[in-house]
């Protein structure tokens, strides 16, 4: 009979530097992968890239290989898996892993165009910045970029199941509305915002110091969640007029008056 044994957790870190451990579930820190693991690069031309407005052209490594690593030390399903993609300003966007394979997604390293310079800089505000380390594009343009994220300044991917991710978060009442404002959070708000440590810290958290809903009052948060700028003239947030409707704003303030609940 076969004998079956598990490698120390210590030891496959030792054999994988680039991947570490937080809640049992493996996360990749790319910067530490590329020094251990051989990886082929590509040349890839993007038709329009969302960050520079533009047609680009870079140096990258294919997401499914990477993907692959990751997924050798994945103890669940992937099919059922969440991909988490963290930026090193604490930007954090999400995407099932089922739709990161279907499509032809690349981190890229290098900007082809940038001669004298990994990259090339792009605007953001007032402030110049490059998507150094990494950057992760797809090339199909005709892609949502809600859907499939574009996150700059990339360090590290983790996979855990989607069960796992939301568990603190996920509504405990299974109306439509309810199940509606929750996936609209996971779409659009949790790339920026923790709720019960789930999420980036780009934004301020929707439950501390206190909740977000006994802080502002409803119509407040409507004109929030809608044109954040017209009430916030510094914020990073974007307007969500033109991508959410009366009926999802509604969604999302009652699912949120569910959370704090709980």
């Amino acid at each position: 009979m076969m004998a079956f044994f598990r490698i120390p957790t210590f030891l496959l870190l030792t054999l994988l530097p680039g991947l570490a451990w937080a809640n049992a579930w493996p996360t990749l820190n790319i910067t530490e992968l590329l020094k251990s693991t051989p990886l082929i690069s590509h040349a890839i031309t993007i038709q329009h890239d969302p960050v520079y407005q533009a047609e680009k052209q870079y140096s990258a490594y294919a997401l499914k290989e990477i993907l692959d690593v990751l997924g050798q030390n994945y103890p669940g399903e992937k099919q059922k898996a969440v991909l988490i993609f963290t930026a090193s300003d604490g930007y954090q966007s999400t995407l099932p892993y089922p739709d990161a394979v279907k499509e032809k997604g690349y981190v890229a390293y290098q900007d082809i165009d940038a001669e004298q310079s990994q990259w090339l800089p792009f605007a953001r505000g007032k402030k110049q910045k490059t998507p150094a380390p990494f950057y992760l594009v797809w090339q199909n343009p005709g892609l949502s970029e809600w859907q499939y994220p574009w996150p700059y300044q990339l360090t590290h991917i983790s996979m855990q199941p989607t069960t796992s991710y939301y568990s603190a978060i996920a509504p405990t009442q299974a109306s439509a509305q309810h199940q509606n404002g929750f996936e609209l959070i996971t779409r659009y708000c949790l790339r920026c915002h923790k709720i019960k440590d789930t999420g980036g810290n780009v934004g301020p958290a929707f439950d501390q110091p206190v909740h977000v809903t006994a802080r502002y009052d409803t119509d407040m948060l409507n004109t929030i969640i809608l044109d954040a700028p017209s009430v916030f003239s510094s914020t990073k947030m974007p307007a969500f007029n033109s991508i959410l409707s009366t009926e999802d704003v509604q969604d999302i303030l009652l699912y949120m008056k569910l959370l704090e609940e709980y």
